[in-house]
């Protein structure tokens, strides 16, 4: 699944600065997910993003992860491929997250 969203993530970053720079390694995005996972468990939903990132209040695990980089993998992530999408939506009502969501189950 981690590869999947990490071709897709990438594709997309891809597409969108019109260039093939642009690399997420797994553990970046095992970084990224780790993060999300925490603001959740946190219960930090309404808490503002960069509050992870402060001394007083943050989690050592965002302050060992640039916010910078955190915001790029969110500007860019997605789980399916944009270019497939159109046909796949014609057929599949959540074909935006299908892929994933069968690997899941």
């Amino acid at each position: 699944m981690l590869k999947h969203i990490q071709k897709c993530t990438v594709t997309e970053a891809h597409r969108a600065l019109g260039n093939d720079e642009w690399k997420l390694s797994l553990e970046d995005l095992d970084a990224f997910l780790g993060i999300r996972y925490v603001r959740g468990a946190l219960e930090s939903k309404g808490m503002e993003l960069d509050l992870l990132w402060s001394e007083k209040y943050g989690v050592q695990l965002c302050q060992d992860t640039s916010r910078n980089r955190f915001r790029e993998i969110m500007k860019y992530l997605r789980f399916d491929l944009r270019a497939k999408r159109s046909e796949r939506l014609k057929e599949e009502k959540y074909a935006l997250i299908s892929d994933i969501w069968e690997r899941f189950i």
